[in-house]
Parts: structure tokens; sequence; C-alpha cells
């Protein structure tokens, strides 16, 4: 177990080294605003749809049909699970903070963070199942996440559900699967090429993020530590207990977790802008969420490895 866990923390402390890159460059000021702008864009509109794509670039033989429904099962267990869970959270919290807090608690980083941390764990088998999970996780930020973030009477914009970048890398990636087929060269290897500047870029993006917050002010708001909890421990252990009784194979149910487990979306820093909450309690929930989220995520690897024998 020990021998399990320091693999994991290896695993894990290259992230942390990567996104330490990202805290020095924004800290002095390297990368700017516009540079960091152009950096999330870049990695949310070009490099995940590719992420996407390349992890459904498979032998479809090799994929159990029953592992890619229990994926689906686990990412709508997953939405239920953080629905319910934080329903009865934060209400006492005045308006403007109560909504940031729900929403950060709910819905996790997926992309970001998830992907970059599947493909060290689990490497390539792991990735598809990421790809379905992340897609779920995306489609119920902008439905129910909307809801919960929005003002009543808000309409959720069904063109942005549906064009979201991680949906059109499904749209795009989803029949190469089922119909077994292969993108032809070049394009295959442009979307390989692309697909690998995921974790390097993400977890940069996500330093430079960081950097941009105070720290030590982080630390000092009770609130977020409640949050932090809901979001890394409390949602991921109670879709982990549920999941197991349908005993799924080792890989779809360590990929799925791994995204149930992920920080704070970096989302919620960006609906709290868009319907006018508290843009620094959002950006401060992702930001220790994030740092925290080094130490908690391993834990979950390392169960899950304890309780396959692997």
């Amino acid at each position: 177990m020990i021998g399990n866990f320091l693999s994991v923390a290896m695993k894990v402390l290259i992230l942390f080294l990567l996104m330490s890159v990202g805290f020095v460059l924004g800290r002095k000021k390297i990368i700017t605003e516009t540079g960091t702008d152009q950096m999330n864009f870049l990695l949310l509109n070009v490099v995940v749809p590719c992420v996407i794509i390349d992890a459904f670039q498979v032998d479809k033989s090799q994929i159990p049909t029953w592992n890619l429904w229990f994926t689906v099962i686990a990412g709508l267990v997953y939405v239920l699970a953080a629905v319910v869970i934080v329903k009865f959270c934060f209400n006492k919290e005045p308006d403007g903070r109560r909504q940031v807090l729900k929403f950060g608690a709910m819905f996790s980083n997926c992309g970001f963070m998830g992907f970059p941390m599947v493909q060290e764990v689990l490497g390539d088998r792991g990735m598809v199942y990421a790809a379905i999970i992340n897609t779920i996780v995306t489609v119920a930020m902008w439905t129910v996440g909307f809801v919960v973030m929005g003002k009543e009477g808000e309409r959720i914009s069904i063109r942005k559900v549906a064009l979201n970048p991680g949906a059109v890398g499904v749209y795009i990636g989803l029949p190469l699967l089922l119909f077994s087929l292969e993108l032809p060269d070049p394009f295959q290897s442009v979307v390989g090429f692309l697909a690998d500047m995921n974790t390097p870029l993400a977890m940069i993006c996500i330093g430079v993020f960081i950097s941009k917050t105070k720290l030590l002010d982080i630390f000092k708001e009770k609130t977020l530590y409640w949050v932090t909890v809901i979001r890394l421990l409390l949602i991921p252990a109670a879709v982990m207990g549920i999941l197991l009784l349908f005993q799924p194979d080792y890989i779809p149910m360590t990929s799925s977790i791994i995204q149930f487990c992920a920080p704070s979306a970096g989302l919620t820093a960006i609906f709290a802008a868009r319907f006018r909450h508290d843009t620094t309690l959002a950006a401060k929930t992702v930001a220790i969420s994030t740092l925290l989220s080094i130490l908690t995520m391993p834990l979950f690897c390392v169960a899950l490895q304890t309780i396959y024998g692997v």
C-alpha cells in the first residue's frame, strides 16, 4: 500500500512541478493576463477536443461494452449525488456567495486536472472513459450548474451546451470508435501531438491562475474548507461507494473517480463573473481546492488500487 501511495504521489509531484512552472511565470508576470487568456483558449478549444478525439482512436473490440455503459452510469450518479449533497449546504450564505460555493462544491475540473491525472495513473487505457465523464460533467455544468449559479428566469443556452468544445470532440471521436475508423495521416499525427500538449499546458495554466491569488488569504476563510471537504472528499467518496456496488472493472472505475475527485471547475470563476457573483470567492475556491487536491487525489487512487489488488 505504501508503495502504491508513493507511486501515485510521484505522478502527482510531476503535475505539481509543472503547475509550479506556471505559478512562477505568473508571479514574475512573464505570462501576462492576455497570454493567460490565449493559453486557456488554446487549451479549452483546441487541445481538449483533440484529447477526446485521440482517446476514441482505439480498437473497439478491446473495450467491453459494459465498461462504456458503466461510465455513463457513473457520470449520471455523480451529478445526482452532487445535486443531493449540495442542496443542503451553504443555504445560509448571502446571495452572490451561496451560488459560488454550491457550484464550486458540485463540479470538478475534469479537463484541466482530471485528464492529466488519468493519463499519469492509467495511461491511454483510461482516456476513453475520461472523455465520456468529461462530456457528462460539462453538459451538467451548463444545465444543472447554470440553474444553480444563475438567476431566476435566466435561460439556458442550448447552443452553448451542444457546441461546447468537449461535446464537439465527442461528435467527432465517438463515430470513429463506434465504426472502428481511424483518422488518416497526417491528421491523426496532428491530433496526437496536440493531445500530448494537454498535461503540461493545463498544469501551467492552473499554476498561472493560482499565482494571481493571495495564498495566505485563501487559508484564512473557513467556509472554503467546507467547500473543499465536500468537493474533494465527500462527493467522490459517496459516489465511489455507490459505484462499487456495480462491481466495475478497475480502469473505468479509477478513470471515473479521478475525474470526480478533481478540484473545483474553472467554470466556477467564469460563471461567477457572468452572473456578477463574488468572483474573488470563486477564484479562492478554485485555488484552494486545486492545491489540496494534490494531497487528496492520490488517496482515492491508492484506495482503489488496494480494493482491486492492483
